[in-house]
C-alpha cells in the first residue's frame, strides 16, 4: 500500500512539474506576442520577408471586423467644415476647418510601400479625396497574425473607416504599437496614437467627413497653423523624396534613352551636312538616268 502511495506521489509531482513548465512557455509566449506587436516594418525592399513576421491587419480581416461591428457616435459638437488632411511626405495628419486653419494635427503611420494604391494587398495608402463612411468602437477587436496567433488591440479604441471607391478595408485607426508612428508601417491604413483616435473622434470626425491623402511628394496646402519647422520637412520632403520606379520601368527608360539620346549642336550640324550630301549625290544619280 506504501509503494503504491509513493508511485502515486511521485506520478503526481512529474505531472505538476509539467503543468509548471507550460505555464512558464504560455508566458513567454504572451511576451513574445508583446514584442512582436510592435515590430516596424518600414523597409518595404522584401515583402516576403514581410509576410512572415509583419502583424499588420489585412484588408480583408478589416473589412470583416468593420461588417460586423456597431458604429459608435460621439458626442454632439459643431464639426461643421471640418475636414482632413494627409500628408505623406510629413508623414502628418491635419485636421482643418472652413478658414483653412489648422485645429489639430498629429503624427501618423501608412503604408509599407510608396505611391498610390493600385490593388489588394499592395501595402500602399490610397490616395485621392475621400470621406468617413463609418465610426467603430475597435477596442475588443482580435487580430489573427499571419501566424495564427489573436492578439487584441492593433486597432486602437476607434476605427474611422474610409470610402476610397474600390479598396475596401481601409480606414483611419490607433495602434498598439506607438513606435511605428511615423514611419511607413501598415498594409494600408493610416494610424495614429491611441490617445489622438480619441480626440479626433470625440471632437472632429463626423460621418461623410471628407478626408484627403495627399501624393507622395505633394507640397502642403498653404493652411494656418503649421509649423515653420513642418513646412520645411514638407519642402525638403517633397523636393528630394521620389517614389521609386519599378526595375522593369527602368530597364524600359534605359532602353528608350537609347534611341533617343540628345545630340549636340555640333552633330546636329555634321548630321544635315551628310544629308545635304546624300541629296545632292541622289539628285545627280537621277539626272544621269534621265539622261
Amino acid at each position: 500500500m506504501s509503494i503504491k502511495l509513493v508511485r502515486f506521489l511521485l506520478l503526481g509531482s512529474l505531472v505538476s512539474s509539467f503543468l509548471f513548465s507550460c505555464g512558464k512557455s504560455k508566458s513567454a509566449s504572451t511576451q513574445d506576442e508583446v514584442l512582436n506587436d510592435s515590430i516596424v516594418l518600414a523597409d518595404s525592399a522584401s515583402i516576403d520577408s514581410l509576410r512572415s513576421v509583419d502583424n499588420a491587419p489585412s484588408e480583408d480581416e478589416t473589412e470583416a471586423l468593420v461588417d460586423s461591428a456597431k458604429e459608435v457616435t460621439p458626442a454632439p459638437v459643431n464639426r461643421t467644415g471640418l475636414h482632413i488632411y494627409i500628408s505623406k511626405p510629413t508623414m502628418h495628419l491635419f485636421v482643418v476647418n472652413g478658414n483653412d486653419s489648422v485645429v489639430f494635427s498629429c503624427g501618423i503611420a501608412c503604408g509599407i510601400r510608396k505611391g498610390d494604391k493600385t490593388g489588394k494587398g499592395d501595402y500602399r495608402t490610397p490616395e485621392g479625396d475621400f470621406s468617413i463612411s463609418g465610426m467603430f468602437n475597435s477596442t475588443d477587436w482580435i487580430h489573427r497574425t499571419r501566424d495564427g496567433r489573436a492578439v487584441k488591440g492593433c486597432y486602437g479604441p476607434r476605427f474611422l473607416r474610409l470610402r476610397t471607391g474600390r479598396f475596401s478595408g481601409i480606414g483611419i485607426h490607433g495602434t498598439n504599437a506607438p513606435g511605428s508612428i511615423g514611419r511607413r508601417a501598415s498594409e494600408g491604413c493610416i494610424r495614429v496614437n491611441s490617445a489622438n483616435i480619441m480626440t479626433i473622434f470625440n471632437n472632429y470626425a463626423y460621418e461623410g467627413m471628407p478626408v484627403v491623402v495627399s501624393g507622395e511628394n505633394a507640397p502642403l496646402p498653404p493652411f494656418k497653423g503649421v509649423s515653420e519647422a513642418l513646412r520645411r520637412k514638407d519642402a525638403k520632403q517633397s523636393t528630394s523624396e521620389k517614389v521609386e520606379t519599378p526595375v522593369s520601368e527602368k530597364k524600359e527608360l534605359v532602353a528608350d534613352s537609347i534611341h533617343t539620346q540628345v545630340e549636340t549642336p555640333q552633330q546636329v550640324e555634321e548630321n544635315k551636312h551628310a544629308d545635304n550630301q546624300k541629296e545632292e549625290h541622289h539628285l545627280v544619280g537621277d539626272s544621269s538616268v534621265k539622261e
